[in-house]
C-alpha cells in the first residue's frame, strides 16, 4: 500500500525553434485507420510484451472522436476486456487541469481579478503564510513556483476525511518554504490543493459539486467523478502487478487518495469522457470559452526559455514546431497522459494499466551495491509519457532536428559531471529518511565522456550552446545545466521542465548513505553485548543503550510489515506512529553513542572496547542527522 507514489506525471518538453524548424518532416495525416494501426502496434504490443495489463486510448480531431479502443484487461482477475467507453481509470495529476480550468472560469466571471493577486485575498477558512515576506499569489500556485518543499505525508488515506477540509487538517499537509517564491518551477501537489480551497471558498460549494456542475455535467462526462471518498469507486479498472518476465502475479492493491487533496489527482474517468474534455479544451462547445482557454494555454512560467513551460497548470510544449498543451498523471496501477495540439485540432489521451512488483529490502540493497547482480526488474511501464511521445513522433515527426554540436564546448564537459539530487523532495523534516530507504532514487549521475555527457548511463548528450545539451538519439530531448543565480550551485533542468536537480558532492550521496545505514544499523546491535565484553559496570550502560536503540530502529523499519510495505507506508496514509518510534529511537541512539564516546575518552579504562562498540551507532547517528531524523520534526 502506498508503495508507488508518483503524483506528478511526466512531460514532453518544448524547444525554441529556429528557422530550421520549417524543414521538419511533414505531419502524417491523423485518421482513424492510421491511429489504429499505430496504437495496435505500440499499445497492443506493450500488452503482448507483458509491459501493461491493459490500456484505454482516445483521439479527437476537428471536434470529433475519431478513434477509441481498449487493449488487454479491464480487470486482471475476471479477465474482462478493457473498453474506452466503460473502463474507468484514475487519471492522477491530469485532474489538476480541471482545477485550473475552474480557476480560469472564475477569472472570466470576475470572481478573481488577477492571477497576480495574493491567494489569501480569496481564501476564507485558511490563510497561507508568506514566504520570507513575499505573499504567495495565484500565479505561484498555478505554476509550481511558491517555493514549497515536497511532502507526501497523508497524500493517501485509509480513514474518512470530511470535505470541505478543515483549516487545521489542511495546515498539517502544508510543506515549508525552502526557496524564494518565483525562483524556479518545482512541482507541488499542495499548491494546486490550495487552489481547490479557493474554488470552494468563492463558490460556497464542496469541490466535487463544483467539478460536476461546471465541467462533468455540461460536458456530458457521465462516467466521471472527482472522488472524495476512500472507498473504491464503482467500475474502477483492476490493474495487475507485473514481474520481470511480464507475467501478472497479483491484482494491484487499491489505495485511496486523501479527499483533502482530491483536486490534485482524484478524478476517475473513461477514455470516451476524456475525449469530451479534450474537445472542450480545443474550443468545441460553449463550456470552456476562448478567453478561458487562452489564459489556460498561454505560457507564463518556465525554468529556462528553451525548455517546457507552464500555462495555468497545463504543460506548454513545442513538438516539431507545433504547440502542444497537456498534463500527465500517475497513481498505483494507472499511468495517464493527455496531449492537445490546438492548431491541429487534435487531442490524444491514454491510460496504461499495470504496476511493478515490490522489491524486497535485500533486492534493493543488491541493486544499490552491485547493479549487475541485481534481480531483473519488473517489465511494467510506469509512465505513459513514452506512449504520448510515440504518438507525436509517428504523426508529426521528431520533436526537433538532430543536434548541431558546438565542438568548442566539447573540451569542457568535465565541469558538468557529478551527482545531481532532485529538488522536488522533503528538506526540513523526517520524511527525508525515505531517501535512505530507497537508496537515493532521486539522484542522477552525469558523466563526461569523449562524445558527450551521459545521464544515468544514457547518451551522448551533446552541447549545442552554453549549458544546453541535446540527446543525439530519438526525438532529441533537451536538458539545461547552469548555475543557480542565488546559490551558484549547478542546476540541471530536464526536458520534463517541472522540477530541477542540484549538483551535490559525492560524500553527500543519499545512495551511499542508504548503503551505509543498511550496514550500520544491524552493527549497532553489538552494543547489546557491552555487559559481556566490558562487564556489568557504568561504562557498559551507554553502549548497551545504543544497542537497544538500534534494535528499536530496526524494529520500526522492518517489524510487522506486510509484503511490499515499508516504514513510510503508514506515514503516507497519515499515520505517524512507526516513523515517530524510529525518530525517537534515532535520538536515543545519538545520546547513547555520544555518551559512550565521551565516557571512553574522559575516564574509562576500557576505552578501545567502548569506542568499538559505539562506533557503528555514532556513524549511523551522523548519517541520520543529515536526513532530519534527529529532533522531532515528523511533518
Amino acid at each position: 500500500m502506498f508503495r508507488y507514489l508518483l503524483a506528478g506525471g511526466l512531460a514532453l518538453l518544448p524547444f525554441v525553434f529556429s528557422a530550421a524548424a520549417a524543414q521538419m518532416p511533414a505531419a502524417r495525416e491523423v485518421t482513424a485507420a492510421s491511429v489504429e494501426a499505430w496504437a495496435d502496434e505500440n499499445i497492443g504490443g506493450a500488452f503482448e510484451n507483458g509491459q501493461i495489463t491493459g490500456a484505454v486510448v482516445s483521439v479527437v480531431k476537428d471536434g470529433e472522436l475519431i478513434f477509441e479502443k481498449g487493449y488487454g484487461y479491464d480487470d486482471v482477475t475476471s479477465r474482462a476486456p478493457a473498453s474506452p467507453e466503460t473502463t474507468r481509470v484514475r487519471i492522477g495529476s491530469t485532474t489538476k487541469t480541471f482545477t485550473a480550468t475552474i480557476i480560469a472560469q472564475l477569472m472570466e466571471e470576475g470572481l478573481i481579478a488577477s492571477i497576480d493577486d495574493p491567494v489569501n485575498q480569496y481564501l476564507k477558512r485558511y490563510k497561507l503564510p508568506d514566504n520570507d515576506g513575499v505573499q504567495i499569489t495565484l500565479r505561484h500556485l498555478l505554476t509550481h513556483t511558491a517555493g514549497f518543499e515536497d511532502k507526501f505525508f497523508f497524500i493517501g488515506s485509509d480513514k474518512p476525511v470530511d470535505i470541505p477540509v478543515s483549516a487545521e487538517l489542511f495546515d498539517r499537509l502544508r510543506p515549508r518554504f525552502v526557496r524564494p517564491a518565483g525562483e524556479k518551477v518545482v512541482y507541488s501537489n499542495f499548491g494546486v490543493a490550495t487552489l481547490g480551497l479557493v474554488i470552494e471558498d468563492l463558490t460556497g460549494k464542496a469541490i466535487d459539486e463544483v467539478f460536476e456542475e461546471r465541467l462533468f455535467g455540461p460536458l456530458g462526462m457521465t462516467d466521471t467523478d472527482l472522488v472524495v471518498s476512500i472507498e473504491e469507486p464503482a467500475g474502477l479498472a483492476q490493474p495487475g502487478d507485473i514481474d520481470s518476465r511480464g507475467d501478472i502475479v497479483s491484482p494491484t492493491e487499491f489505495t485511496a487518495i486523501n479527499p483533502a487533496v482530491a483536486q490534485t489527482g482524484s478524478i476517475v474517468s473513461t477514455a470516451r469522457d476524456m475525449a469530451h474534455y479534450m474537445n472542450a479544451q480545443l474550443g468545441y462547445g460553449e463550456v470552456i470559452d476562448s478567453n478561458v482557454r487562452n489564459n489556460l494555454h498561454t505560457r507564463i512560467e518556465d525554468n529556462a526559455p528553451d525548455l517546457n513551460g507552464l500555462g495555468m497548470v497545463f504543460f506548454i510544449d513545442q513538438w516539431a514546431g507545433r504547440k502542444t498543451v497537456g498534463h500527465g498523471g500517475n497513481w498505483a496501477g494507472f499511468h495517464t497522459w493527455m496531449r492537445i495540439l490546438p492548431d491541429e485540432r487534435v487531442g490524444f489521451f491514454v491510460t496504461l494499466l499495470g504496476n511493478n512488483t515490490p522489491q524486497s529490502r535485500a533486492d534493493m540493497f543488491i541493486s544499490a551495491i552491485a547493479p549487475d547482480r541485481a534481480p531483473a526488474p519488473s517489465r511494467a511501464m510506469l509512465s505513459a509519457s513514452s506512449t504520448a511521445n510515440g504518438f507525436l513522433s509517428e504523426f508529426y515527426g521528431p520533436k526537433r532536428e538532430a543536434p548541431v554540436i558546438d565542438k568548442t564546448l566539447m573540451r569542457d564537459l568535465d565541469r558538468y559531471a557529478g551527482l545531481y539530487r532532485g529538488d522536488r523532495r522533503p528538506f526540513t523534516f523526517a520524511e527525508e529518511i525515505s531517501s535512505l530507504a530507497f537508496f537515493g532514487a532521486g539522484v542522477l549521475k552525469i558523466e563526461a565522456r569523449d562524445d558527450g555527457l551521459y545521464l544515468g548511463g544514457a547518451g551522448p548528450w551533446v552541447p549545442v550552446r552554453e549549458g544546453r545539451f541535446v540527446l543525439d538519439a530519438g526525438s532529441h530531448p533537451l536538458m539545461v545545466i547552469e548555475p543557480n543565480a542565488r546559490t551558484g550551485a549547478l542546476t540541471m533542468s530536464p526536458e520534463i521542465g517541472i522540477y530541477t536537480f542540484t549538483r551535490i558532492p559525492g560524500w553527500a550521496s543519499p545512495k551511499l548513505h542508504g548503503i551505509l545505514i543498511h550496514i550500520l544499523l544491524p552493527l549497532t546491535l553489538i552494543g547489546l553485548f557491552a555487559p559481556v565484553i566490558i562487564g556489568w559496570k557504568s561504562a557498559s550502560i551507554a553502549p548497551f543503550a545504543a544497542g537497544a536503540a538500534g534494535c528499536v530502529l530496526l524494529g520500526a523499519a522492518l517489524a510487522g510489515l506486510p509484503e511490499g510495505a515499508g516504514m513510510m507506508t503508514g506515514y503516507y496514509a497519515g499515520h505517524l506512529q512507526r516513523l515517530g518510534v524510529f525518530v525517537l529511537a534515532a535520538n536515543m541512539l545519538a545520546i547513547a553513542s555520544i555518551a559512550a564516546c565521551a565516557h571512553a575518552v574522559l575516564r574509562s579504562q576500557a576505552r578501545i572496547r567502548i569506542l568499538l562498540l559505539a562506533a557503528p551507532a555514532l556513524a549511523a547517528t551522523i548519517i541520520l542527522a543529515q536526513y532530519n531524523a534527529l529532533g522531532f520534526r515528523l511533518i
